[in-house]
Parts: C-alpha cells; structure tokens; sequence
C-alpha cells in the first residue's frame, strides 16, 4: 500500500456510504448541536395545546423552523447548532411571545413560555428575555461547555488561544500541553472535531489543532460521559467549528511577541534566549444559497523563532492551517456537512543549543489531513438518524537540515560538540479511517419519555515507523593533546585531523527497514434518557469497545482488547423549579491502548555495535592490527569529508532484545485497561445569573499494560513471583534476553477527587471558579507514546521496589478563577488566575551512580553498595525508587493572566486592539526539580523556572 493513501479495501465500503449520502442527506450529529425543549402556559400554568412555535437564529441553516405545541403544551427542537435563538409563540386568543434564549453543545435548553390572554384586537408581542443561566436538568456528567463569545473574550494571548488551553481552565485537569484529567495520563483522552473521533491512534494524544477563530464552541466532558462516549479513561473533548451563515462575516486576528516584550527575573534574561512568536488568523463565512447552502474557510500562519544561549543556530518553527467547509440544507429534514482540514509545520534546528555545529542542525516536518462528512437526517418528530465517515493522515519526518542521511554524526567528547549530522533519521506515517452511525428514538408512554440512542461505531488504522542514525553510526573523538596534560584519551593521533577516534556506535542497515502495524477498532452503544416525570431524569446505558492490534512484519496479533462498560445517571430536579438538582452516576470506561504496541512488539532485533577507535587502542598501547583483528574481528573503515580514514574495531554488542506481547508469544493475553468510576454531584442556583456546583469523583483503573524482561514469566502465570527478601530469586540482568507487554499484577492506579464550581453569567461579568481537592495514586504512569514499554516493572526487584505511591500529577489542592468583565467605553478585561500546591515528586538513585559513590555517600543515605548491587542486578544502568513514589512534595505555584481590549466600530465591522500581560506578578517557582540522589546537583535542586512577567499585542477585526 502506498504511503499517505486509504486502504484500498476500503475503497467499497466508501463508495457504498457515499450512496448512502445521495440517499439519505442527512446533517451535523447529535455530537454537534444541542436541542430546545419548553412548555406553553397561561399565568394560572395551565398548559395550552396547539401553540405554534417558530425558531430563528443566524447559526440556524434553512430558515425559520416551527413546531406545534402538543396536549400537553410541550414542544421540542432537535438537532441545533450552539448559538443564540429567538423562540417566537403563537396561539389565538393570547399575546404573541418572543423569548431569547442559548442552545449550548450537546445540552438540553428548557424553557417554560407564560402567554398571557389578549384583551383587545390588535397584535402586541410581548419579550420576554431568557434567564441568563440555563441549568441543564438531564446532565448527568462531569464537565463545562464554551461558547463563542467566551472564546472570543475570555481566550488569554496566542497561547490560551487552542483547544488545549481551554481544556486546563477546567476543574480536575492538571497539566498544560498534555492535559491530564482526573488521574489519568496524557494519553487516555479522546479528541473529537464536529463529533468524530481525531485523536492519534499512535500517540493517543491530540493530533490536530484547528485554528481557534474557527471553532464555535468547545465541550469538556472530564467524568461520568454517557454511553454513547468512549476509549477514554480521561476525558472526551468535543470541537465544533462554524458553519457560516446567511450574511458574509469573519475574523483577522494578528499576535506579536518577542524579547523585548519579556521581563527579566532571577532565572531569565530575554537577551540570553530571544525569543519572537507571531500569529495570525483569517475567517470567513457566509452563503452561497442563502437559507440552502453555506460556506466557511479558514487560514492560520504562525512563526515561531529561538536562539538558545550561545547557540550557532536558531530554531525557527512555522505553520499553516487551512479548513475549508460546506453546510447544505438539502431538504427542510435533511443537511450534509462536509469539512477538509489541512495543517503543515516545519521546524528547523529543532532543539539547537550551544554544542550543536552549524551543520548539525535537525529539521522536523509534520502534515497533517482530515477528511470528514456528517450526515443527519430528521426521519420524523420522533426518529433521527445520524452518519459520520472521517479519514486522517499524519505523517512526521526527522532529519538533518542539510538533508544528507549518510552522514554520520561525530561527538567531541572534550568540548561536548556534536558536528556533521544532526544524527537522527525518523518518519512516521499514520492513517485512519473511520465510520459512526446513530439512531435516536422519542417514545412518550405510560412510564415516562424515552429518548432511546443507539449506535455502531468502526476504525480502521494503519502506522509506520523507521528510526535510525545518519550513516548508521555516531562516531565519538576526543581532541588530540600531543602534551598529554588534557584528561581523557587524546592522545593519539595517526590520521592527522585533530582528533583521536575513540567509539563507534553503528547500526545495523536493517535499522532502515520501517516497521509497519495495523489496528481495527469497532464499538456500538445504546443509552436511553429517560423521564418517568418531569423532576427526575434516568440515563442507563451500554457501550462496548474492542480493538485489535497486529504487527505487519510478524503477521501476529499483538494485543486484543474488549470489554463492555455499562453505565448509569440520575439527575433529579429537587423542587420542580429548575433550581436545585442532585446528580449521580456509576459506570465502568475502557481504553484501546495505542496503535504504538504493533510498532513496538515488532520482534525484531535493533540496536547498537560498540566500536572502539584504533587510535584509542594505540594509545593503550595496542598499536597492532593484526593483534586487534584476532581478537576483535574485521575493523570497520570510515572516511570523513576531508578523505581521513577512521579504523574502529568492535568491542561488544548493545542489542534492544526482541520486543513481545505475551499474545504474540502465544502465552496468554493481555488485559483490558477499564476504569470504574463514581459519581455525585449538586448543582444549586444561587442567583439568577450564578450555579454553585458540588462533585465528588472516584475512579479505580486496572488492567494496564507494561514491559517487562521476559525473564518475569510469573507475571503471565508461569511460575512463582520472586521474593524481596530472597536474593535467589531476584533478577540477573544478563538473563534479560527481551522485552514482553504484559499485565503486572499491581498495575493500578487510584483517584478521588472533591469539586466545587462556582459560575456567574452575567450581562457584564462572566466568571467562573473552581476549586480541586484530590488524591493520585498508583503503580504506574506508562504511555501510549512510549507504547506502555517505560523503564518500571523491567527487572526484579530494581524496577519494583516502592513502585506505589503518588503520582505525577498529585497535587492536592488546585484553584482556578477565570472569566471577563466588559467594561464601559468599549473595553473588556480577561483574566485567569490560578494557584496549585506542591505536586509529588520521587526520590530515585542511578544504578551506575551507587556502583560508582563514596561509601561516605552511601552511609549517610543508609544503604550499602552491596545490596544496592544486588537489586541493581550488576547493572550500571537504571532508576531505584529509593522511596515510595511521589514521597516528596515540590513548591506551591501560581499565575495571573490578564488581558485588555479596547473595541472601535468601523461602519459594520468592529476593530480591536488587544494587550496581553502574562504572569502579572512575575512569580518565578520552580516548574521541575532534580529529583535524583548521588547527582551533580543535590535532590530538589529546581531545574526549570516559571517564566517572569511577559507582555503581548494584538489586533482584531470581525465584521
């Protein structure tokens, strides 16, 4: 198959859905849109049947909707884009009604229209504003949703202007770029855009950034998601971009920011490291036949430039994001949406410091393509059937800036500079193709309403991966001192160039052979929200998720994984007036590990050859070839630019064992990762424009999956766990003859959480804070983009001593306040604070640091070298926890974000000028800590720094 294609088997089944679209026509999915559901009454709450309601909005494709209201003076809209609506009410006898009113992604509206009687002739409307905050009464969830404007306002700077910024605002999310939410990792979200599933099946993590001005709103779902939302342990987030609309509109939005713009601080001089980032944006959006067909398009360029202290080079980064999308009202029941994102980043000296050569530069390369279709269609008031078909392709590609793959990278030893390559040859290549479909009933009866889901759900993906080094080798020299003063082994010199060639590490050809793996992912839910009376809302539910991964080279199933995850939600109204509502909710959520585990249990042998220059054995006085050749084999020669020839024998092998799961070898298979999950929750109107939200979360996760030496065979069954206390049966490192994915039997991991949200959507103000009191614990943190395969559980008892405790992302008290005020004259002020106590940190030593310390050192840490030698098993490489994970705390942080804005009108269109400030108070905690004993630097010495006061501009027009 070529690279950067669709499968081609899946060729038919594209063709048979697209004649489905001919067919059916139908629009956004319900992941898309949320719904408006009310009752019509006169001021004694009788209800009045037969009202005619009508619905408008400039999100609303297709003109005017309407509805009659029912017996019971009920009416419903399906299916709507976020917006702002106006409700328009009819009925004879009594005053027309207009109410106003917000439909927010994927929640539920209610409203309740008074009509009061008419007392003459003549048609008076009488508006009625809806309140400001409406409380979603059927949620049964965990988390927030942001519109527009709170996007547009609340957004701080070019970096709080993405889906992953917006994501860190909410409660029990720690972390920035790699959100981590409710103890999970960094890779066990889901990434969703307009409701299909874009997270990368390699990595797990998020796998495409739309430009934010293209986004309408954002959903968080943190916890307790229903049925229809699964393969996360984490959260699911959901991106829904604009459609357009029946006048032309849009955005230009520039940011600046470089080192003049930055302060100086204790640990930063902007001088020392200038750093310059520009952004900017462009939309537009509007008909192409009004009420029948919309267009939107977006364009985003960002450049993004860095010089390192004392750096030759400077590391340049660019972007260019493109979206372009379709809306088409096909039938008044039936619309199509169709969507191309196109984003493509180029890095050059990627990571440049002080000891890079100018010809040692790295360049990165990234491409990303996403193809989608939603389809909906309104069968009737009561059935509603959706369809969404996606393709995705990445691909990265690493290399040398100056583009020669053959050159081999030499490292200095004495001055630390490397030179001639960047010295890494990587590309990876991934593809999915996806299809989801829903079928959504309303059934009114005796027992209630039901609102019935159900759906299938399939994925295909596909991923290559090839690393390597330039010229398949890095070779290492020490300068030449002919005077031999200079420590080290420089000195000797046969060739004449300077240098004294010291070790050769050189790969295998075969390490260009790309590995390949494939993966198919199928699910199918069903759900039901039901209401046996108007107060209380019941949500059972049913989902099932089963993947399988298999490696292309071995044709071997790596792993197999499935699990059915019921669910169930309550929220109850507790007085009947929409003002205080108690929640609950308890359901069991797997996750499909990572395409990663087929590239990584590939089977296959890789490594290094250790060889030792013939200057270095010279200088140890070995100076015959013939000698060295008995007893090291063949010499391999290389020649360098200036026609040198380097001679280096081998000395020995460092060979990455054969990499297993214990599916592939046939000796069991691999456990499900799944979480059990709790939940309770109140949410109170305190005012009328202010809730008060109280959860208390519990989350268990097991069935995690880990490497391990295949020495470890008791983890899969076979034979007795070793003893701590036994010496006999702990591991040898020499006995490690590969590595095999498998489930340790205490791979867990443990939260809880406590959560109070306080929200006030105000005319002026919108403010919202929240407040995390939690507890991570556990035995393992292991990743999809390390494929699980992280150094813990590899040897007994190294990897296994201490190895529960708190986790990374244990930080027990968290608070959060953000929001805008908008203020008179045209301006707006943003702001976000937030301030975190300590997170845990370890307390580890380095194999190879107790071999190595002063039995002074080692006595003041309590141990000896002896039995420190023997969990090391004579390994010079490799972490001891020395303490129970996560023992030590670091120091508490916090920040202040503002951001001001002042509006001028320009005939339609209104322009702004924008100042950010970030990190008001220039507070400078620690941001990472040495968390090793026996190092250069004492345990708890910070590493990192926050980054003193930093200021931006900007300008912005929307018209």
């Amino acid at each position: 198959m070529k690279k950067g294609t669709v499968p081609r088997r899946f060729s038919h089944l594209l063709a048979s859905i697209l004649s489905v679209v001919v067919l059916i026509a139908p629009a956004d999915a319900a992941e898309t849109t949320g719904g408006i559901h009310g009752i019509v009454v006169d001021p004694e709450g009788t209800e009045l049947a037969g009202a005619q309601l009508e619905l408008s909005s400039e999100v609303l494709i297709g003109g005017v909707h309407r509805r009659q209201a029912g017996a019971d003076g009920t009416f419903g809209f399906r299916s709507l884009p976020p917006g702002e609506y106006l409700v328009r009410a009819e009925l004879e006898g009594y005053v027309p009604v207009e109410t106003a009113t917000t439909v927010r992604l994927n929640r539920r509206t209610d409203l309740r229209i008074e009509m009061p009687a008419a007392a003459f002739e003549g048609e008076i409307t009488v508006e009625v504003p809806a309140e400001p905050v409406q409380m979603d009464l059927t949620r049964v969830h965990v988390g927030e949703t942001f519109d527009r404007e709170f996007l547009d306002v609340a957004s701080i700077g070019m970096d709080g202007r993405s889906v992953v910024g917006i994501i860190g605002k909410e409660a029990g999310v720690q972390g920035g770029a790699r959100p981590r939410i409710m103890g999970s990792t960094y890779s066990e979200n889901v990434f969703l855009v307009d409701g299909l599933n874009t997270t990368d099946p390699l990595l797990g993590t998020i796998s495409l950034e739309i430009n934010f001005d293209a986004l309408q709103e954002i959903e968080v779902y943190t916890g307790s998601f229903e049925a229809e939302y699964g393969q996360a342990l984490g959260g699911v987030i959901n991106a829904v971009t604009k459609s357009g609309g029946n006048r032309v509109s849009g955005t230009v939005d520039l940011r600046y920011r470089d080192e003049n713009l930055a302060e100086s601080g204790d640990y930063f001089d902007p001088d020392r490291d200038p750093t310059s980032s520009v952004v900017g944006s462009a939309t537009i959006g509007g008909p192409v036949v009004k009420d029948r067909l919309w267009f939107f398009a977006s364009l985003l360029g960002s450049e993004r430039q860095l010089t390192r202290f004392l750096s030759l080079l400077t590391e340049k980064r660019t972007l260019v994001d493109a979206l372009g999308k379709l809306t088409w009202q096909a039938a008044p029941n039936h619309r199509l949406t169709g969507k191309v994102v196109y984003s493509s980043a180029e890095t050059d000296n990627l990571g440049a410091v002080q000891y890079i050569a100018e010809d040692a530069g790295e360049r990165l390369e990234e491409r990303v393509s996403f193809v989608q279709a939603n389809l909906n269609s309104v069968l009737s008031d009561s059935l509603l059937l959706d369809v969404q078909l996606g393709a995705t392709s990445s691909r990265f590609d690493m290399g040398p800036v100056h583009g020669d793959n053959d050159i081999e990278q030499v490292y200095n030893w004495t001055t630390g500079i490397v030179s001639g390559s960047s010295g890494i040859v990587a590309r990876e290549v991934v593809e999915s193709l996806q299809l989801r479909s829903s079928l959504t009933g309303l059934v009114d009866g005796a027992s209630g309403n039901h609102e019935i889901k159900g759906g299938v759900e399939f994925r295909e993906m596909r991923g290559e991966s090839v690393w390597y080094r330039t010229g398949f080798g890095l070779l290492g020299a020490y300068v030449y001192d002919p005077t031999g003063v200079r420590p080290g082994y420089g000195h000797y010199d046969e060739d004449g160039d300077g240098l004294t060639d010291t070790l050769a590490l050189v790969q295998s050809p075969e390490a260009s052979k790309p590995v390949e793996a494939t993966g198919t992912s199928w699910s199918f839910f069903l759900q039901d929200d039901w209401r046996p009376t108007p107060r209380l809302t019941v949500k059972p539910g049913l989902r099932y998720d089963g993947v399988t991964y298999q490696n292309k080279e071995q044709k071997l199933d790596i792993a197999t994984l499935g699990a059915f995850q019921p669910r169930l939600g309550v929220a109850w109204d507790l007085t009947g007036k929409g003002r205080h509502v108690l929640r609950a909710n308890v359901g069991r959520y797997m996750h499909p590990a990572a395409l990663s585990v087929g590239l990584i249990a590939s089977g296959r042998r890789a490594g290094d050859g250790e060889y030792y220059g013939y200057e270095l054995w010279c200088s140890a006085g070995l100076c015959d070839h013939d000698y060295l050749e008995s007893l090291f084999g063949p010499p391999i020669v290389r020649i360098d630019p200036e026609g040198d020839e380097h001679i280096y024998y081998l000395d020995d092998v460092f060979w990455y064992e054969p990499f297993q799961s214990i599916e592939s070898l046939g000796v069991g298979s691999l456990d499900t990762p799944r979480a059990d999950q709790f939940m309770v929750g109140t949410e109170h109107r305190l005012w009328e424009s202010g809730t008060l939200e109280l959860i208390y979360l519990r989350k268990k996760t097991g069935g995690l999956i880990e490497d391990t030496c295949n020495v470890n065979s008791w983890m899969w069954g076979d034979g007795d766990p070793p003893l701590i206390d036994d010496p006999s049966t702990h591991n040898d490192v020499r006995d490690c003859q590969g590595y095999v994915l498998a489930n340790a039997p205490d791979l867990e991991r443990d939260y809880k959480a406590v959560m109070v949200k306080l929200e006030s959507r105000g005319r002026r103000l919108q403010l919202f804070a929240n407040y995390t009191w939690s507890v991570s614990e556990g035995s393992t943190e292991a990743t999809a983009d390390w494929a699980f395969s992280t150094f813990e559980y590899d040897l007994f008892p190294r990897d296994f001593l201490n190895i529960y405790g708190y986790l990374s992302d244990d930080q027990r008290h968290r608070v959060k306040i953000y929001g805008y005020v908008l203020l008179p004259w045209n301006f707006n002020l943003s702001f976000d604070a937030r301030w975190a106590s300590g997170i845990a940190l370890d307390r580890t030593i380095d194999c190879g640091r107790i071999l190595g310390a002063h039995h002074r050192d080692l006595e003041e840490l309590g141990v000896t070298r002896e039995y420190w030698y023997d969990v090391c098993a004579g390994a010079n490489t490799g972490e001891v926890l020395f303490e129970p994970r996560g023992s030590r705390r670091g120091e508490e942080t916090y920040q202040l974000d503002l951001q001001l804005a002042k509006g001028f009108g320009i005939g339609r269109a209104q322009a702004q000028v924008i100042l950010t400030v970030t990190n008001v108070f220039s507070s400078e905690q620690p941001a990472a800590y040495e968390e090793g004993e026996l190092e250069v630097l004492p345990w708890g010495t910070p590493l990192a720094y926050q980054q003193p006061r930093r200021w931006e501009v900007g300008l912005r027009l929307e018209f």
